[in-house]
């Protein structure tokens, strides 16, 4: 019988990641799991119904019926007044949000503050961390076809995630002022890396063939080779509950500079750990931090993994288990 149950929906692209982490650090507990992208058999006897955000559970509840809420634990992501369900959300075991504004959000919009929990995860810090061996760039230079990236190997400035001209995407991600930013960035002919598909789509075409500019497109098992290329990374969403490539690059030693969003203001706590901006920075304020960091010959990243490190996979499948 699996103990624990999870359910990513049919997204393929974060939460079915979230996932596959948090089950391997559950089963690395001694716990037995059963995930899917679907309520099949196995959920109907597990202990413990774990949703990885608060829509699949809802549609899972317009499906199924109430019947497994008391024995639900919900990683709550982003408000989305669509998918907050008082009524039903509150019949569960426990909500747990990865950000203090998301939380605040969500109850002032009725959820039950008993059954909320402010844990804020999302790397797994043995696979997210500093690389600082030659063989390391060999392995991204040969085995993605970059040729010119061992000239400016960590230094250049990075950006993760994904252009999707879609409403709900694009009102939240900040893509005018990412378009301007890279502007000033080309002006200064700094090395960028875009790591993620659809970038291509938000740039003039003249600036995908300059020599400084790379957007790659890989596997997510090369993801700390690429982070570990960057010097900075850039994240000016406008609403977030993380975003998860702000951690992720700051375990691999990486200094993150963000809005004021989601986990951010949470965990950077300190300029040693990165910097945060006011959701109405300009991309000329994001440009001074950046060119701060650039030209900072301090070596800041066994400090930016240690305090990324605590936010693990590993820790979140111990606090659920304590539920």
């Amino acid at each position: 019988m699996a103990q624990y149950a999870l359910y990513h929906g049919n997204e393929e692209w974060v939460l079915k990641g979230i996932a596959v982490d948090l089950e391997r650090s559950l089963r690395a507990l001694g716990l037995s799991t059963v995930r899917s992208d679907a309520f099949k058999e196995p959920w109907a006897s597990a202990e413990l119904h774990l949703f990885v955000q608060q829509g699949q559970l809802l549609r899972h509840v317009q499906r199924e019926g109430p019947k497994y809420l008391s024995n639900s634990v919900c990683l709550y992501t982003h408000y989305d007044r669509n998918q907050c369900s008082p009524k039903i959300l509150n019949q569960t075991r426990a909500l747990i949000f990865n950000s203090s504004i998301q939380l605040a959000t969500a109850v002032a919009n009725g959820i039950d503050p008993s059954i909320c929990h402010l844990f804020h995860y999302g790397v797994d810090h043995t696979f997210h961390r500093p690389l600082r061996d030659l063989r390391s760039r060999d392995v991204v230079v040969n085995s993605l076809g970059i040729d010119s990236w061992s000239t400016f190997y960590g230094n250049a400035v990075g950006f993760c995630g994904r252009y999707w001209n879609k409403p709900s995407y694009t009102r939240r991600k900040n893509y005018n002022l990412i378009l301007d930013l890279v502007k000033l960035l080309v002006n200064n002919k700094t090395p960028i890396i875009f790591l993620g598909s659809g970038w291509e789509n938000l740039f003039p075409k003249d600036y995908l063939s300059k020599d400084f500019i790379r957007i790659v497109k890989t596997d997510y098992k090369f993801y700390p080779l690429i982070y570990n290329a960057m010097k900075v990374l850039v994240s000016p969403s406008l609403y977030e509950s993380g975003p998860f490539p702000v951690l992720e690059a700051m375990s691999c030693g990486i200094y993150p500079i963000t809005s004021a969003t989601g986990f951010c203001p949470d965990i950077i706590t300190s300029d040693l750990f990165g910097k945060v901006l006011p959701l109405s920075a300009s991309a000329s304020d994001y440009f001074v931090y950046i060119n701060q960091q650039l030209s900072s010959s301090v070596d800041n990243s066994d400090h930016l993994h240690l305090n990324a490190s605590k936010y693990s996979f590993d820790n979140l499948a111990h606090f659920i288990f304590s539920l």
